[in-house]
This record gives structure tokens, C-alpha cells and sequence, in this order.
């Protein structure tokens, strides 16, 4: 079943923190391509997702993959498939990968610990 738009304010932007454990190389989560970097992304495509007006679900699915996008990265320079692989399951899934941030909406879709 779809979820419907939510109307304006109905919720509100959530950041999604990667945990390090989940990053293909631990040193890589504390780089420019880390989980600071992955956490604003996601914080920054719930902003979008809200100007949008996208459903919640396809708002929680956008943020999901933001929070992730780069978190099995080999190289922080050039590194060709890092989507790819960071799209796979593995046993750090997103939604057991990530925490709220702490000031995040308890509206929103919360991933589970």
C-alpha cells in the first residue's frame, strides 16, 4: 500500500548516521567520504524529499540510500562501483546500519538498532 503525500509539516527532516562497523574499510569512515559526509547527504535528500512533497516511504527509501551511498568505498579518490556494492545487502543492511541522529524527528521513519 502507498503511502499518501504528506501534508506540509507533517514530518519533519531526519538525519540517518552510518555506523563505522558497516564501512568496507574503517579507516575510509572518518574521511571525506565518511559518515559525516554520508549522514548530511541523507539530511540534506529528507530536506529535498519534504520540498518534493514525495510519500513517506519513498522519502524513507531516498534517505536510506543517501545514508549508505558510500559506505563499502575502497579509495577516497577514484573508486569505480562503490554504488554498486554499497547497493548490495550485506549484513549491515541500512536499516540495521544506521542510528537516528538525536535531533531527528520522532515523526519520522525511524531505523531499527
Amino acid at each position: 500500500m502507498a503511502d499518501e503525500t504528506p501534508p506540509d509539516g507533517a514530518f519533519k527532516a531526519l538525519m540517518l548516521v552510518p555506523k563505522v562497523a558497516c564501512f568496507a574499510d574503517a579507516r575510509l569512515a572518518d574521511s571525506i567520504h565518511g559518515v559525516r559526509h554520508n549522514a548530511r547527504v541523507s539530511l540534506l535528500t529528507s530536506v529535498l524529499a519534504i520540498e518534493l512533497r514525495l510519500d513517506a516511504g519513498d522519502a524513507a527509501a531516498l534517505r536510506a540510500a543517501a545514508a549508505i551511498h558510500d559506505r563499502r568505498r575502497r579509495d577516497d579518490r577514484d573508486d569505480p562501483g562503490h554504488g554498486q556494492r554499497a547497493a548490495r545487502p550485506s549484513t549491515c543492511g541500512p536499516m540495521r546500519s544506521m542510528k537516528q541522529h538525536p535531533h531527528g524527528s520522532s515523526e519520522s521513519l525511524a531505523p531499527s538498532p
